[in-house]
């Protein structure tokens, strides 16, 4: 579990600093890996290396918040 922590830890100080830049690139990759997260939390929960509750929340939240970004994004290069 204090791995899993480490790992958000340094990927959020990853996202805190890609998002300073106001990069329309950044904020594009972030959705593709927002998409692929429960690729890699749903075998978790299953097997129950992690909390299943708390996989099957993240493999539904991040991907459709990686939607929204998406839109947000298609939005306001389109105007």
């Amino acid at each position: 579990m204090r791995v899993a922590g480490f790992s958000v830890l340094v990927i959020g100080w990853f996202y805190v600093f890609g998002a300073r830049t106001r990069a329309a690139s950044f904020a594009l990759a972030t959705v593709v890996d927002r998409a692929l997260v429960p690729v890699f939390l749903l075998p978790l929960g299953l097997t129950g290396a992690i909390e299943p509750n708390l996989a099957y929340a993240f493999s539904i939240l991040d991907p459709v918040l990686g939607l929204g970004a998406f839109l947000v994004w298609r939005r306001t290069t389109s105007t």
